[in-house]
């Protein structure tokens, strides 16, 4: 499944590269921002100041690329191969812990995944791991990743260090030799998106809870087990991995005196605790999941019906805490207020509940909430666990940024959605219309990523698309609403005495 997904990641990343166009929204950001970022330190290089360049994120990324910049004369067709080896990365980690995810189903249930009359016409494995495939490719044909293997941007290298740190966290035995290695991991996924350092916390919180051997009972039977000795010198151990990225982190906050970079810091004003409470983050996440989820459908049924019949308590609270997720922030179309573009758009289409809450966001957030407590059913206690840990961590995270744009949620979505549906496939037992239920498990997934694919190639051959070697777009035309853009603010006039490194 694998080679097959790297294969296919292959190609369409072959063919953005070749064909040598930019999407609109992607020529803005790389041209005006990225790119030049990379030759500021390229042409800086051996010595470097992350005190005034043209991102908001941690320059880790751009000094990468600067270095290979520099060693290929300029080249920005070798950035883009280097852009595809990490993108190419992130896709060959998915699908190994998509595999393991199916694969540990199989053990705990000490059985093969049932087949019916179709998939026995067709070679056993081909039922196995097709589903797993169609469940990778949502990602593979989403611009939000896709995009990142071909052009300029942070995000690849940052969901590829996320997608690490959370396959280590998911590991039923967290050995120290893991431990190092994430705290590596964390620090290189700070020096690139510094919002990323959320994934600290299922991690640590991982290392406190019990290990599978040990959490056989209830919930409480699991935090019991985290009061064992040697449970707690893991979880201070993954406290002290977590320190150096935490140090990284504090470095570049007293150098710039906020997050970002200064020439950012009127874009990206701080964020009061309430602001984060009443932040729509978590409920355009709900949203998302359950927009998708309805592709998904076939891996979601079984779990929500045997959730329905063993517990339907939960079914209510779910959406009970869907609705009241939606319900206390305003999730209404705001320029401004960056709730805009992808799913946003759709809610100026509706009249909203009291000028407050969006009648989308309400019903997407609920269906969302009640989908993934479906697919948390059948994971294991602790994987359930470290699963709403993260999908918490991550909100709590996008809260602090008042841009709630949808390209910042989808690759964490559909992440989990691959993850959580892969254990799915393995412990449902299709039993109403078997045949139907086999090639939906494929069809479902498959149709998500045509329409996803659809879109990526539209943005590529639209007439407003750029070259690679094309002149930047305008920083503000018709388009933008708001204020001035970063890039036409003055540099900032660094203090004097101001270093990196604390003297």
């Amino acid at each position: 499944m694998r080679r097959t997904l790297l294969i296919l990641f292959t190609i369409l990343a072959g063919a953005l590269i070749a064909s040598q166009r930019v999407p609109s929204r992607v020529a803005y950001d790389q041209k005006l921002y990225h790119v030049p970022s990379i030759q500021q330190f390229a042409d800086a290089l051996p010595a470097f100041d992350p005190w005034d360049y043209l991102s908001a994120t941690t320059p880790g990324y751009h000094l990468l690329f600067a270095f290979v910049y520099r060693l290929t004369g300029g080249s920005l067709l070798a950035l883009q191969f280097l852009a595809a080896v990490i993108t190419g990365g992130f896709f060959w980690l998915l699908a190994t812990l998509v595999t393991r995810s199916h694969a540990s189903a199989l053990v705990d249930r000490s059985s093969s995944p049932p087949i019916g009359s179709f998939a026995r016409r067709l070679p056993r494995k081909l039922f196995v791991w097709l589903p797993l495939l169609a469940l990778c490719l949502p990602l593979l044909c989403s611009n939000y990743t896709l995009y990142p293997a071909a052009y300029m941007l942070p995000d690849g290298l940052g969901w590829l260090c996320v997608l690490a740190i959370l396959a280590i966290a998911l590991r039923d035995r967290i050995t120290p030799a893991w431990l190092a290695c994430a705290g590596a991991l964390l620090v290189a996924l700070v020096l690139t998106r510094q919002i990323h350092i959320w994934v600290a916390g299922p991690l640590v919180f991982a290392c406190f809870l019990g290990t599978p051997t040990s959490q056989a009972g209830s919930l409480a039977s699991i935090f019991q087990a985290s009061l064992n000795r040697p449970t707690i010198i893991r979880g201070v151990l993954a406290i002290a991995a977590c320190i150096p990225a935490v140090i990284t982190l504090t470095l570049f906050i007293h150098y710039w005196g906020g997050l970002v970079p200064p020439r950012f810091q009127g874009f990206y004003p701080p964020r009061t605790l309430l602001d984060m409470v009443l932040s729509p983050s978590a409920a355009f996440y709900l949203t998302m999941s359950g927009i998708f989820g309805c592709f998904m459908l076939p891996f979601i049924i079984e779990p929500l019906r045997d959730l329905w019949q063993r517990n339907r308590a939960w079914i209510f609270i779910a959406l009970a805490i869907g609705a009241v997720i939606a319900i206390i922030p305003e999730t209404t179309y705001n320029y401004d207020a960056g709730r805009r573009t992808g799913v946003w758009n759709l809610t100026q289409k509706l009249p909203a509940i009291a000028n407050h809450t969006s009648p989308i966001i309400l019903l997407g957030s609920m269906w969302g909430a009640l989908m993934l407590a479906a697919l948390l059913s059948v994971q294991t206690l602790r994987a359930r666990l470290i699963y709403l840990c993260a999908i918490a961590a991550y909100c709590a995270a996008m809260s602090a940024s008042v841009e709630t744009w949808q390209r910042y949620f989808d690759p964490m979505v559909l992440m989990v959605l691959a993850l959580l549906c892969a254990r799915a496939h393995a412990t449902n037992s299709p039993r109403l219309l078997p045949n139907i239920q086999e090639i939906a498990r494929i069809a479902g997934p498959a149709i998500l990523s045509a329409l996803l694919l659809a879109q990526s190639a539209w943005l590529v051959i639209r007439d407003d698309a750029a070259t690679m070697h094309s002149p930047p777009p305008p920083a503000k035309s018709e388009i933008h609403q708001g204020g001035e853009p970063p890039v036409l603010f003055p540099p900032p006039v660094k203090p004097a005495g101001k270093h990196f490194w604390p003297v």
